[in-house]
């Protein structure tokens, strides 16, 4: 899987991986020397099988809000 596009809220991705449109939700993850990093989720994309670019929400510029939330329960 290869990034082709960073917005400020989407990372766009091709490859012969990426997910299809009905798999919203799913994670993308960067294995890092702490462990695994979730850095996007599925959003939407070209049917399958495509060659597209996929789209997936940041989740990088979720993170405070997310921490947030989590200690508010």
């Amino acid at each position: 899987m290869r990034v082709v596009q960073v917005t400020a809220s989407v990372t766009g991705v091709t490859g012969h991986t990426t997910p299809c449109p009905y798999d919203s939700g799913g994670s993308f993850f960067q294995q890092t020397r702490k462990g695994p990093v979730l850095v996007a989720v599925v959003s939407n994309g070209p049917a399958c099988p495509h060659d597209g670019i996929e789209s997936a929400a940041r989740t990088d510029n979720l993170a405070g809000w997310i921490r947030q939330a989590i200690h508010q329960r």
